[in-house]
């Protein structure tokens, strides 16, 4: 918008013609018709006119006599009006149209006829506006996308005045809902987190429980062979049946608690992946 209604911009150079029009016009000019806000299409029309009024100032005089004389011998020839082809019944119908025509054809009495002053006028005039026109012409595109683009504003600014503000806190409420949903996934997955290293930790631990019972086994090879060495020995051997009751417990309980961490652990990695 505010390129397009630059000082030097098309927009701007319209409003100077239509201010030009209205100094240059204004004992005459309708201003119901041509103001500031008038369509630029209008204003075109309108130098038209003006163009053409002054036009028909600019002939000659001995051109209009012409056409008088013209127009008066076949007035006598035909006992009728040329222009509108009445007939004449009276002779006072055509000495009226004579004398006046002999009038138009005086330029001291005669409507038709322009002194030089008028003609100079009447020059200038169309010198104008046809400088006028000119320049509306090369830039009322800019006008055109200029007065599409306030329209385009001031719909905007009504919508968000009017319907917009109803449609924005609606807006603003899905916005609320949706941050509120966000922190309770957030704090779940905080929870999740605190629980998958605890996981962690007990998986830690299990294979810390797993390495003791790979001890325990080897401990209790070593223990095997001795007691074969020492068959004899009744201390010896009950020692080894404690020694393999001991292993096989520790064994089957460390078998339950890594099944149980391994079961934990994929609970809370489908969690984890729904978040």
């Amino acid at each position: 918008k505010n390129i397009l209604n630059r000082p030097e911009g098309g927009v701007n150079k319209i409003n100077s013609v239509i201010r030009a029009i209205f100094r240059y016009d204004k004992d005459t000019i309708d201003h119901d018709r041509i103001n500031d806000n008038t369509n630029p299409s209008e204003v075109l029309t309108y130098l038209g006119e003006q163009i053409k009024d002054y036009s028909s100032v600019d002939i000659k005089p001995e051109a209009i006599k012409r056409v008088l004389k013209r127009l008066k011998k076949m007035a006598q020839a035909n006992m009728e009006c040329p222009c509108c082809a009445r007939a004449f019944v009276e002779n006072d119908e055509i000495n009226a149209f004579q004398s006046r025509i002999l009038e138009l054809s005086d330029e001291s009495v005669s409507e038709l006829m322009v002194t030089q002053d008028g003609v100079a006028t009447a020059r200038d005039a169309i010198e104008r506006y046809e400088k006028w026109r000119k320049t509306i012409s090369e830039n009322i595109h800019e006008h055109i996308e200029f007065t599409r683009i306030v329209a385009e504003i001031k719909e905007t600014e009504a919508l968000l005045a009017g319907e917009g503000q109803a449609e924005l806190k609606e807006v603003e409420a899905e916005l609320k809902l949706e941050e509120e949903k966000l922190a309770d996934k957030r704090e779940m997955s905080n929870e999740l987190q605190g629980l998958l290293q605890t996981v962690t930790s007990l998986h830690e631990t299990g294979t810390r429980v797993w390495e003791k019972r790979g001890q325990v086994k080897e401990k209790k090879e070593k223990l095997e062979l001795q007691s074969f060495a020492k068959i004899d020995d009744p201390r010896n051997l009950k020692t080894v049946e404690g020694d393999l009751a001991t292993a096989s417990s520790e064994k089957e309980a460390a078998y339950t608690q890594i099944n149980h961490l391994n079961n934990e652990q994929k609970t809370l990695n489908e969690k984890i992946s729904r978040v």
